[in-house]
């Protein structure tokens, strides 16, 4: 059969039988050779793009940090406290003291009543008038000389408005560390209702610290 079909006609001048010698098997190990190299070659090259990729996200988890250390670096500095103070601050208490600073500006601003008033004229200056008046304006820092303890102003949500530096004296605590809080924080669960009812907090108010 072999011989048949090496035979050359005038329709196939060349033999059907491909010699041996010109014959080049792929093989599975040949082609798993091939698939390798490439797969070494993307190798070598991906970790590349992903330190990359790495580095452009620390860089930008980086500016990101920055910027938002820097306003609240700002924020802090706006607060009415010593530099040596502020300077020591952590976000979550400058965002509460910030928070509690509004409050109580907003309350000064709009007491009951108006803490604004405006100046006494000269045309109309009367002096008893004038002493009684400075005397209601400055009555919290007399009333901190004459008598011990400290002074409070808490918010309708029992969170401290303004607290004494005296506090330290007697609980040990600081002023620029319990302003934000809720009183309910230092009180007893079981003394909460009293307190409340002298306070004359609404019922079901969160007493939750800022942040905490």
């Amino acid at each position: 059969m072999s011989n048949a079909l090496s035979m050359s006609n005038s329709g196939f001048p060349h033999s059907w039988i491909v010699s041996g010698q010109d014959f080049c098997p792929i093989t599975y190990s040949s082609i798993q050779g091939h698939n390798s190299g490439v797969s070494s070659n993307l190798a070598t090259v991906e970790p590349g793009l992903i330190e990359l990729r790495k580095e452009k996200s620390r860089d930008a988890a980086r500016s990101r940090r920055g910027k938002e250390n820097y306003e609240f670096y700002e924020l802090a500095k706006m607060l009415p406290l010593p530099a040596a103070i502020t300077s020591q601050l952590d976000k979550a208490s400058i965002i509460r003291l910030t928070i509690s600073y509004l409050k109580l500006k907003e309350f000064s601003e709009n007491g009951v009543p108006s803490w604004c008033k405006e100046p006494i004229g000269f045309q109309n200056y009367n002096a008893p008038q004038y002493f009684n008046e400075m005397f209601e304006t400055h009555l919290g820092t007399h009333i901190l000389q004459s008598l011990d303890g400290f002074a409070i102003s808490t918010g309708v949500d029992g969170r401290f408005l303004y607290i004494s530096e005296t506090v330290s004296i007697y609980l040990g605590l600081s002023q620029v560390e319990m302003t934000g809080s809720s009183i309910f924080d230092y009180v007893h669960k079981n003394d909460h209702a009293e307190v409340e009812q002298q306070l004359g907090i609404k019922k079901g108010a969160e007493y939750a610290s800022y942040g905490g």
